[in-house]
């Protein structure tokens, strides 16, 4: 395969495969794009925690043999030798998470009309649409030294993860919306049957400290009932416009429940990152409609 020129989504391109994963892939119907992820912001951090940590290794090996004042007592051997052990152990991570990340740039994400695949030069997964349990996208626009990413979790706790540099963070929100309305047609009947039954769907956000994302929402959990909207335990009734609106975009009053509440008044709940974001707004919108509110 090319790993030259752009990452942009190409329709129909497919990469070489051997003829059992082809024969696998024609089952998902026909070929619409194919994506490269580009993981060069992830390396770049993984890189300078290496150096960092390389350095420091050298430093505290060096202690030892550094001239030193009369009245400090001499370095312990041994507890330089333990320091530098879990530096080692360290250098042995940073090294694993860096050959995983240059791996990353043989793969290839192909999206079908009945599903998507995801194909490392050796091996491929596929699913089917209806197979996805979730599709989570943290995408960075501001200055982060996380790479973007998008998330799709399959039924079996098989997963596909994509990371975008944000010189083509575009094409990663490009993959992002392509497999969020893919999978929202099979997941949204199903949500809004358990909401009607009287249920609470419930969507958490992911933890910011393992994936990157904004500290402030790290864990949030929001739902939907016939009800209201929920955040944490708080409940929003639908047709409470004082403290709920589609404006700009979905939105809900502050109620200093985040660092940011004494100066944003209203929250956007699209700025959250929630597993099957769109299958969230879309259950709010039709809520919102049913109780007189106006989306637009």
């Amino acid at each position: 395969m090319d790993d030259r020129g752009p990452s942009v989504p190409t329709a129909g391109a497919l990469p070489a495969l051997p003829l059992r994963h082809a024969e696998e892939l024609e089952r998902l119907g026909q070929v619409q794009e194919t994506y490269r992820p580009d993981p060069s912001s992830s390396r770049l951090l993984w890189t300078g925690f290496l150096t960092f940590f390389l350095l420091l290794g050298l430093l505290v090996l060096a202690i030892p043999f550094l001239p030193k004042p009369k009245d400090v007592p001499p370095a312990s051997l041994p507890v330089v030798l333990l320091v530098d052990s879990v530096i080692c152990l360290i250098l042995v991570g940073c090294v694993w998470r860096l050959r995983q990340l240059s791996a990353e740039k043989r793969v290839r994400i192909v999206v079908l009309t009945e599903g998507v695949a995801r194909f490392d030069g050796k091996s491929l997964l596929t699913c089917r649409w209806d197979e996805i349990e979730s599709v989570q996208g943290i995408i960075h626009k501001g200055p982060q030294p996380f790479a973007s990413h998008v998330l799709i979790t399959i039924r079996g706790e098989k997963q596909i993860r994509t990371y975008w540099a944000k010189e083509h963070l575009a094409v990663g929100e490009a993959l992002f919306r392509r497999i969020s309305e893919e999978t929202c047609r099979p997941l949204l009947p199903s949500c809004l049957a358990a909401v009607e039954a009287g249920q609470t769907v419930t969507f958490r956000a992911l933890d910011a400290a393992r994936w990157g994302g904004l500290a402030a929402w790290s864990g949030i959990e929001l739902g939907i009932s016939k009800s209201g909207l929920h955040w944490g335990k708080r409940i929003v009734a639908w047709d409470d416009a004082n403290n709920i609106d589609f404006k700009d975009g979905l939105r809900i009053r502050s109620q200093h429940q985040t660092r940011f509440g004494l100066f944003h008044p209203w929250i956007r709940l699209a700025d959250i990152p929630i597993p099957n974001s769109l299958v969230f707004m879309r259950l709010a919108e039709h809520y919102l409609r049913r109780n007189g509110q106006h989306v637009g």
